[in-house]
């Protein structure tokens, strides 16, 4: 898995690893890549980095054009999170205080 594309349409999400099958995502959603290559998902500095670039895109594909739609991003970092499936990942998002919003399912 390289790449993690996520997208958004009216606060729905679409997350998916590129290489997963995956419902296909609409044209008219924003769609934004976080590569995970080079990314060593056991080092937490590499994880902060990466955490930082994916807040980045859910904030990309979730900016209505004036405003950035915290709901929409909530659930895009959730999802991509909950499909990434990697512990630091999880722990690194859990202590950012969204978890409990939008975020279930993953036991780790």
């Amino acid at each position: 898995m390289t790449k993690l594309i996520l997208a958004a349409t009216a606060a729905v999400l679409i997350a998916a690893p590129a290489l997963a099958e995956t419902a296909p995502v609409g044209q008219d959603a924003p769609s934004q890549a976080v590569s995970t290559r080079n990314v060593d998902f056991m080092r937490r500095a590499e994880v902060k980095r990466f955490y930082a670039k994916l807040r980045g895109a859910a904030e990309a594909v979730c900016n209505t054009g004036s405003a950035v739609d915290a709901s929409c991003q909530r659930q895009v970092m959730a999802e991509a999170v909950k499909t990434m499936d990697k512990p630091l990942l999880t722990a690194l998002y859990d202590a950012q205080g969204d978890s409990s919003r939008a975020f279930a399912g993953n036991d780790q």
